[in-house]
């Protein structure tokens, strides 16, 4: 008498949870990659836009320091119109600038521009004490014609034309000239300058905050909600329910037990996969 051996095959079984798994895969997969694509095309934007925001930056910062050196400039020559005869008589900054009366300038600032205008009226006293320079031409500003070809920028000009003057009026030259400045027209130039380097200012700050959120921007983008998890999820689903099941096919034995305990472990680990991804998409769509 022939005894036949019942064999039980899981062939069936692991290979549609291998299908279900694969087409789960499919999806959750298409759901990173968009999620992938979408953080490195917003990566690169918030990259562009930061090195946008660093060149105005850069823009607004020259044309701020510009504005400043203007007013800078201004406050100088105001000084140095108020000081003009100690200039011209050698005396020290030191003792010319007074902390209870100080101007708009900070004492390092107006230092540089003093030593400038000193240098200024070195030249002229040289040109004055020169005997081959005494009929020579004045242009309309009231400078010697030779001083003006020598000094080109115009806070030093302007300093040389303050001297001369100041010595025309000392001197009483037949070819005194008098400037009728308006100071109407000076103080609207200098508001309208000190407000625009200020408007220019604000701006600056405005990009720099700007500049700030989208670096944090970039290390949120860096550090992306849910990706390593969903990756990690994708990748031991992907093993346990499909690369695993595939491995074993064809699955045939003769123990009844065996079998109940493979077809069990396989239909369990693939409903806790679906659980898990259940709750990986709940943890996106979680708002703090």
């Amino acid at each position: 008498m022939v005894v036949y051996e019942t064999m039980y095959e899981l062939t069936t079984v692991l290979t549609t949870i291998a299908a279900c798994s694969a087409s789960i895969v499919a999806i959750l997969g298409g759901l990173i990659a968009s999620k992938l694509i979408a953080l490195n095309t917003e990566r690169d934007e918030v990259k562009a836009r930061i090195t946008e925001l660093n060149e105005e930056i850069d823009f607004f910062t020259q044309e701020c320091d510009m504005l400043q050196e203007q007013l800078d400039e201004d406050d100088a020559l105001d000084f140095i119109e108020e000081n003009v005869q100690c200039l011209i008589q050698k005396e020290k900054f030191s003792n010319i600038y007074k902390e209870e009366n100080r101007p708009q300038l900070p004492r390092d600032v107006l230092q540089v521009y003093w030593s400038r205008a000193e240098k200024v009226n070195e030249i002229l006293t040289s040109f004055f004490h020169d005997e081959n320079n005494h009929d020579c031409k004045w242009n309309e500003d009231g400078v010697p014609v030779k001083i003006a070809k020598i000094i080109t920028q115009n806070f030093e000009y302007s300093v040389c034309e303050k001297i001369c003057d100041y010595l025309y009026q000392q001197t009483c030259f037949s070819n005194t000239r008098y400037y009728l400045n308006s100071n109407v027209s000076h103080g609207n130039w200098y508001a309208n300058t000190q407000e625009k380097r200020i408007s220019v200012d604000n701006k600056i700050s405005y990009l720099t905050l700007q500049k700030k959120q989208l670096i944090t921007r970039r290390k949120a983008l860096e550090k992306s909600k849910g990706m390593k998890a969903g990756l990690l999820l994708f990748a031991i689903f992907s093993f346990l329910n499909i690369v695993l099941p595939l491995c074993l096919v064809p699955f045939l034995t003769d123990n009844y037990y065996f079998f109940l305990i493979v077809k069990i472990s396989f239909i369990l680990t693939f409903f806790v996969g679906l659980i898990a991804i259940m709750c990986y998409l709940v943890y996106l769509l979680h708002w703090n």
